[in-house]
């Protein structure tokens, strides 16, 4: 079985250099992708955990350890202080995720 990257690329066919900053603006939710623009221009630094949740989700090869990592990232986000993160639900969705993956396995 491909890895979650991989199957990713295929499906998108897309470079694995933008692997991760694709990722992530298809798991961020609609609503908060103007604002997530905006934080991303002035800290970049902001998203460093999603992007490293994203390169770990790129390597697993099979639904348990997909799914034990987007919880891991859930769980990291429900114990961070940041305003933004939680009260305005800055962040990506695992159910998104969890879309995008089965979306990118489904044709395997």
């Amino acid at each position: 079985m491909k890895t979650f990257r991989e199957a990713f690329c295929d499906y998108y066919a897309c470079p694995p250099k933008r692997f991760a900053r694709k990722v992530f603006w298809i798991a961020l939710p609609g609503y908060v992708r103007p604002l997530a623009a905006i934080v991303c221009l002035f800290h970049r630094r902001f998203f460093r955990r999603d992007f490293e949740a994203i390169e770990i989700l790129g390597d697993t090869r099979d639904t348990d350890d997909f799914t034990n990592e987007t919880e891991s990232l859930y769980d990291l986000s429900r114990f961070e202080q940041y305003f933004l993160r939680r009260r305005l639900k800055l962040r990506m969705s695992g159910r998104k995720l969890q879309a995008l993956r089965r979306r990118v396995y489904e044709l395997e």
